[in-house]
C-alpha cells in the first residue's frame, strides 16, 4: 500500500533541526558483507541490549487514565522485562499486547481465555494465566523466539504469536505503551562506545547488538555516496530505538544525518527537502528501505528513516527525545502532519 502526499495536518507542529553541537555517534557498525555472513542465530539475537542500571522506579503518567491496579500491572510487565533483559522495544510490545488483550486487568476468574494480563490462543498453560509474572515471562519467551521481531510492526508480532483478540488492533496501543514505559523507567541510560559492556553481552559491538542484525535489502543509484551503507544506517537507527546514545528531542535531521555517517549538512529538514534535486523527490508510492520521509512541521519540518513496508523510525513521535519504530499509519494518527514525500538518502551537502 502506497503513501500519498497532502494529508491534512491536525497534529503538533514539531519541527527539528540539525543542531551541530550535539556529539556524533561514537561507533560504526560492521559492514553489510559482515552482516550477511553472520549466522542466523546471531542475527536473531541482534538487539538484545538493555542498560544494566535501568529500573522501573517511576510512575505511569496520569494522562493515560489507568487505575492503580492497571498501573501496577503495567509496572510488573516492565519489571519482568528488565529482569529478563528484554530491550525497551520488546517491553513496548508486551504492554501494548496486554492492553489490547486484557485492558491491563488481571482477571482471576471466569473462562480461561478471559483471565490474566495475556490471553493467547495457544502456547501458555491455562493455570498460569492469572499469575502475572509467570504469564509475562512466557510472553517474553515467545517474543524472543520470534525471528526478526525487532523490525516488525506490533500488529505483525501479535499476529505471528497467534495472539487474540484482534491482533491488528494492537497497534493503536503502541504510543500508549511507549509513554507508560517512559514514565516508569524515567531517563533511559545512554549508550556510549566506552560503556558498551555495561549494557550486557548483547551490546559488545557498541551498537546495541544490531551490527549483524538482518535488515531489508536496499540500494540507491545516482545519489551522492554516503559514508555508511543504507543497511547499516537502518541498524544504527534500530540501535537508537533499543539503547539510545543521546536525547533526540527536536533532532530528527541530526538523527538521520548521523545514521548515514555525516556530521552536518542542511540546517533543517524542510531546507533539505526544498533543496533536494527534483529527480529525487517522490510524492507517491511506498518508500523503500533506507529512504528519507519528509513532513511539513512548523518552520523546520520533520524527517524520518524508512524501513520499507510502510515502517519507519522517527524521533519524538511516541515519546519526546526518543527514537521509535512505528508504522506510517501510527505516525499519521499520532501527529497528523502533512506528508511531503520521500527521497533517497541523498545528503547533497553532507560534511
Amino acid at each position: 500500500m502506497g503513501i500519498s502526499t497532502g494529508q491534512i495536518s491536525t497534529g503538533l507542529a514539531f519541527g527539528c533541526i540539525l543542531a551541530l553541537t550535539v556529539p556524533v555517534l561514537a561507533t560504526k557498525p560492521a559492514s553489510a558483507a559482515t552482516a550477511q555472513a553472520s549466522s542466523a542465530a546471531t542475527s536473531q539475537a541482534g538487539g538484545l541490549c538493555l542498560a544494566s542500571n535501568i529500573d522501573a522506579v517511576g510512575t505511569v503518567p496520569s494522562s493515560l487514565h489507568l487505575s492503580a491496579s492497571q498501573k501496577a500491572n503495567a509496572k510488573i510487565i516492565v519489571q519482568r522485562g528488565i529482569a529478563n533483559r528484554i530491550p525497551l522495544r520488546g517491553q513496548v510490545i508486551a504492554v501494548a499486547v496486554a492492553k489490547q488483550e486484557s485492558g491491563l486487568i488481571n482477571k482471576r476468574t471466569g473462562p480461561a481465555r478471559s483471565r490474566g494480563l495475556f490471553r493467547p490462543s495457544s502456547g501458555v498453560a491455562k493455570s498460569i494465566y492469572p499469575l502475572r509474572a509467570q504469564a509475562t515471562d512466557k510472553f517474553y519467551e515467545q517474543l524472543m523466539a520470534l525471528s526478526g521481531w525487532q523490525t516488525l510492526q506490533v500488529a505483525d508480532v501479535s499476529r505471528q504469536l497467534a495472539r487474540r483478540p484482534h491482533a491488528k488492533n494492537v497497534a493503536r496501543w503502541e504510543s500508549f505503551a511507549t509513554k507508560a514505559i517512559a514514565g516508569l523507567v524515567g531517563a533511559t541510560p545512554l549508550r556510549s562506545a566506552s560503556q558498551s559492556n555495561a549494557f550486557g553481552s548483547g551490546c559488545n559491538d557498541g551498537l546495541a547488538g544490531f551490527s549483524t542484525t538482518e535488515v531489508p535489502s536496499c540500494g540507491f543509484t545516482g545519489i551522492r555516496s554516503n559514508p555508511v551503507s543504507c543497511q547499516d544506517a537502518m541498524r544504527r537507527a534500530l540501535a537508537e530505538v533499543s539503547a539510545p546514545s543521546q536525547n533526540w528531542r527536536r533532532l530528527c535531521l541530526r538523527f538521520v544525518t548521523l545514521d548515514y555517517g555525516w556530521n552536518g549538512g542542511s540546517p533543517t529538514a524542510i531546507h533539505m527537502w526544498n533543496n533536494m534535486p527534483a529527480q529525487f523527490k517522490h510524492a507517491t508510492g511506498t518508500p523503500p528501505p533506507g529512504a528519507l520521509l519528509f513532513w511539513a512541521s512548523g518552520s523546520t519540518g520533520h524527517v524520518a528513516l524508512s524501513l520499507g513496508s510502510n515502517m519507519l523510525i522517527s524521533t519524538d513521535v511516541l515519546a519526546p527525545g526518543k527514537a521509535s519504530l512505528l508504522s506510517y499509519a501510527t505516525m499519521q494518527s499520532t501527529w497528523g502532519l502533512t506528508f511531503l514525500g520521500w527521497t533517497p538518502p541523498n545528503f547533497y551537502n553532507g560534511v
